[in-house]
């Protein structure tokens, strides 16, 4: 018999589940909605939208305005022929303006998903607890800053880490026997989602779930030995199963787009782009970075401690119970989830959402260790301990809720939305001032390359980014219902030489003056060398003949942004324009 006979077999039926799922979407609907009315009135939608979410805000508009105009067929076309960097995000992005109109936090709505999986997830593995304790768990749960930001940061790193979480679960369910085909199936059809969900980090995902697959193959091949009902075929079986499944769901998109990602993958993880995110952190600082440093803070906030203490208690009680098969299990997750720690701790590569799975495994097994100690039969520990147990318990739980908070910017980022207290309301006035000076010189450009006798389309190029970056301008353009513009940027380019080539080829171009900042003084532009070469950008433009300056914008700061116009139309501009 396997390991996860005794302890599966005993779990409560589905219909048990089903019957709290009204539960689990009453809690979702007002923890949604109560993080989108506070984002809208001091988070991220008090503001106009950044990176990330702003990408996503431009595909689901992009997608509904096919949808709108050629019906469903032009819009399966557009999936097949336009690239979805988070396939996901452009789902979400898509039903949420559809069903609830264009609306920035409309699609916001759409993210409560991620939340009502995860409480399903928390349900299933607490078996056999009353009520009253799976909703001191959801309490814990819902109490982390990592959930408010699943709904309010409009980014696909979440459902990855939901569903990357939920495949190393499914997977180390995987046994060497014939009763395991369906857990097998199921384990490899998250394991699909989880690819689709963010492919940028398909090498990230395959990693952190093939850990789970090792320790379940070193697992069953103990137990192999060991149990003569077990069949090495039967293992194998599952395992090809689980692989077969993966390929199935996830093979499609990426024999169409896996070339782009791979390559996405290896300029910025290998090549020149990879520095740009290199943290410079050595020894315990990597690992500090993911617990109490810009990583940390996104997903513990000031939880950590008793989310730690709550999982080491809880693992200690169960490994002082007689369940076997929960003792195998939760020493699984703890190996997988060090794993999933370690792996993004040694990379220099740093990103606050690398570690997103070893929060999730730390949150489940935070969550299986207090079912634990709060559904212990009184006959199998003394009273003292059982005293202990519930008092720690409620403490956490109270200490949950006296921490709780709503989401703010993450440390380090640029973009001075998300700050309790703060509306940079100078910031968007000046960004809505470039979009509309950019579709105002926008006819100019267009009788330019139209008296030039050429063909193409018109290009916008942006010396560097920032908050007023090509995206969040190509968003406030589109909404407003002048199409989907063509952009590039040439924040990664360290020379002011560098970008005479995309200069020439410009039709319009956005610039900014030295000391270009918001209203508490913080640069609005960033990956830019210095002023100076700032400076000296903006002396290569003014030097071009064939450029016009039409705005100046100024910042809150006082330096301003400045549109110029292609009024004549040189001999290199031709119709293969950048396009990004």
């Amino acid at each position: 018999m396997s390991i996860f006979d005794s302890f599966y077999n005993s779990d409560e039926s589905t219909g048990s589940i089903r019957s709290r799922l009204p539960i689990n979407l009453a809690l979702t609907a007002v923890f949604t909605l109560l993080q989108i009315q506070q984002s809208i009135a001091f988070g991220r939608l008090s503001a106009i939208q950044q990176y990330d979410d702003v990408v996503y805000h431009i595909n689901g508009l992009a997608r509904l305005e096919i949808l709108r105009q050629g019906g469903m067929l032009a819009l399966l076309d557009s999936f097949w022929n336009q690239i979805m960097w988070a396939p996901w995000g452009v789902l979400a992005a898509t039903l949420g303006f559809t069903f609830f109109g264009p609306d920035p936090w409309s699609i916001y709505v759409i993210n409560g998903l991620l939340v009502l999986a995860m409480l399903s997830i928390i349900d299933w593995l607490t078996p056999g607890a009353t009520l009253r304790v799976k909703v001191m768990c959801w309490i814990v749960a819902l109490c982390l800053p990592m959930m408010g930001h699943a709904i309010t940061d409009f980014r696909p790193d979440f459902a990855a880490a939901f569903a990357t979480a939920a495949a190393i679960l499914a997977v180390l369910r995987i046994n060497a026997s014939p009763r395991a085909r369906k857990a097998a199936v199921i384990a490899g059809a998250l394991a699909g989602i989880a690819l689709l969900a963010k492919p940028t980090i398909f090498a990230a995902t395959i990693v952190y779930i093939g850990i789970g697959g090792m320790a379940m193959t070193l697992r069953e091949i103990y137990l192999c030995r060991k149990n003569p009902d077990s069949k090495w075929r039967d293992l194998f079986i599952n395992i090809v199963i689980t692989a077969s499944t993966t390929a199935l769901v996830a093979s499609i998109h990426y024999y169409r787009f896996g070339h782009i990602y791979f390559n996405y993958f290896w300029e910025n993880t290998f090549g020149d782009r990879a520095k740009h995110w290199d943290r410079q952190l050595t020894g315990f600082e990597n690992i500090e970075y993911f617990l109490t440093g810009p990583g940390g803070i996104l997903v513990f906030g000031r939880q950590l401690l008793p989310l730690l203490i709550l999982a080491a208690a809880g693992t200690l009680s169960i490994l002082l119970s007689r369940q076997s098969a929960l003792k195998n299990y939760i020493i699984q997750l703890w190996i997988v989830s060090i794993g999933c720690l370690l792996i993004p701790a040694t990379n220099a590569t740093k990103n606050p959402y690398f570690a997103l799975v070893f929060s999730v495994l730390l949150l489940i097994i935070a969550m299986m260790g207090l079912r634990h100690m709060l559904t212990s039969s009184p006959n199998t520990i003394t009273k003292p301990r059982r005293a202990a147990q519930l008092l720690l318990a409620t403490t956490i739980i109270i200490w949950s809720i006296a921490a709780f908070d709503f989401p703010r910017t993450t440390p380090g980022a640029i973009t001075p939305t998300s700050r309790i207290g703060f509306k940079p309301a100078a910031s968007d006035a000046m960004t809505l001032a470039i979009a509309q000076a950019l579709i105002d010189a926008r006819p100019i450009a267009d009788e330019a390359l139209k008296a030039s006798g050429k063909r193409g389309q018109i290009h916008t190029y942006l010396t560097t980014s920032g908050y007023a970056n090509k995206d969040t301008l190509a968003y406030l353009i589109l909404r407003e219902g002048h199409g989907r513009w063509n952009f590039s940027h040439g924040s990664f380019l360290a020379n002011p030489e560098d970008h005479i080539q995309h200069i020439a080829k410009a039709h319009l171009i956005v610039a900014v003056e030295p000391g270009v900042a918001d209203e508490q003084g913080r640069p609005l532009i960033h990956r830019y060398p210095g002023d100076q070469e700032v400076a000296q950008t903006l002396q290569i433009i003014r030097a071009d003949p064939g450029l016009q300056g039409v705005a100046s914008i100024p910042s809150p700061a006082g330096p301003a942004t400045i549109i110029f116009v292609r009024t004549q139309i040189q001999q290199q501009i031709h119709d293969d324009t950048p396009k990004d």
